[in-house]
């Protein structure tokens, strides 16, 4: 069976699209085949944009995008930004954070800098290690690497990379979000398909990436594969995801009658064996354990259960977590065996122990 991951962000998806950002297009706007000069937008003392088509970013009047500020400084990370000839290059913007995330075509960062005439940079760190990217609207960008606070790191531009495709269920488009993040979660691409299936993201540096496509159905979970692709520089890759698997699964977790239960989630497991441990739940999801799963997602008053789709035959555990009043965090699973056409029904309740 392949294994299908989860995507875990340092920062949850739906969050990060709820941060951005511009609402007007500047005039200096290119695209992202061609994007015109990058620039360095501050939203606040610990906060910066960069727009991957190039031109500043503009924030809407009153939107609380992130309202942390006043954060301390752990250091200062410096470096030196060269081309591909190993010449130094200067005017180039780098960006640095505990993890980049693009969202819409804007990068979200800690800190940026404008390098000088001899390729130098610093940039402030707020994390004990920092992921950095530099980037020229001409040159293209260098791969992303973590440097711990106080490091000097040279970064290498190369040319820009792109990554296109289509995601379906079968022959039919899937309205989807599409992630593709390096291993270390250095750095995060996230885009969304349109009406076809079809998505395109870029510009983004050449490397080797983890492709996670998540459809946006609110009821459903379809259990995409989870692919390793390898961008070339000066490139378009493209990449289709398309699931065929026929089983599925309906979960629903019923809620205790008087009790406050503050959050439910619920994955769907490879394997029989039950979580019996949030420490175990949570390891699992962060890939310390050798165990595949197909969807971690909530569950509330408004969407009562989930139906995982494209599942291959076989064993799995449904699980979900919960937050039992003030008593910290509970785990229920039960077992369930896939196989034809038919869904399984799984009903949850609460186990807490």
């Amino acid at each position: 069976m392949k294994r299908r991951w989860v995507l875990l962000l340092a920062f949850s998806t739906a969050a990060v699209v709820s941060w951005l950002v511009p609402t007007q297009e500047p005039g200096s706007r290119g695209t992202g085949r061609a994007p015109a000069a990058f620039e360095v937008s501050r939203y606040n003392d610990a906060l910066v944009y960069v727009h991957l088509h190039g031109g500043e970013v503009e924030f809407e009047a009153g939107a609380n995008l992130h309202a942390e500020t006043g954060l301390a400084a752990t250091g200062v990370v410096h470096g030196r930004v060269v081309d591909h000839n190993g010449d130094a290059v200067s005017g180039a913007i780098v960006v640095g954070g505990g993890g980049l995330v693009a969202v819409r075509d804007s990068l979200r960062a800690r800190d940026g800098a404008r390098t000088d005439s001899e390729g130098r940079f610093s940039v402030n760190a707020y994390e004990d290690r920092v992921s950095l990217v530099a980037m020229d609207h001409e040159r293209g960008m260098s791969q992303a690497l973590q440097v711990p606070v106080g490091g000097d790191v040279e970064l290498s531009l190369e040319p820009f990379a792109w990554i296109e495709g289509f995601i379906g269920e079968g022959e039919d488009p899937v309205l989807a979000q599409v992630t593709v993040q390096t291993e270390d979660m250095a750095v995060t691409y996230v885009g969304q398909t349109d009406a076809l299936g079809h998505y395109e993201i870029g510009p983004i540096p050449a490397g080797a990436y983890q492709v996670h496509a998540r459809d946006d159905d609110p009821d459903t979970v379809i259990a995409f594969d989870v692919a390793d692709v390898e961008l070339r520089a000066g490139t378009i890759t493209t990449h289709n995801v398309i699931e065929s698997d026929p089983g599925s699964v309906r979960v629903e977790f019923v809620r205790p009658s008087g009790l406050r239960v503050a959050v439910v989630g619920v994955t769907l497991f490879e394997g029989p064996e039950p979580v019996l441990t949030d420490h175990a739940y949570e390891a699992i999801l962060r890939g310390e354990v050798d165990r595949a799963n197909f969807g971690t997602t909530s569950l509330g008053p408004a969407n009562p259960r989930k139906v995982f789709r494209g599942l291959p035959g076989g064993s799995y555990t449904a699980c979900a977590r919960l937050n039992l009043g003030d008593t910290g965090m509970h785990i229920s699973c039960e077992p369930v065996t896939v196989g034809g056409t038919d869904t399984q029904e799984v009903i949850l309740e609460l186990a807490a122990g």
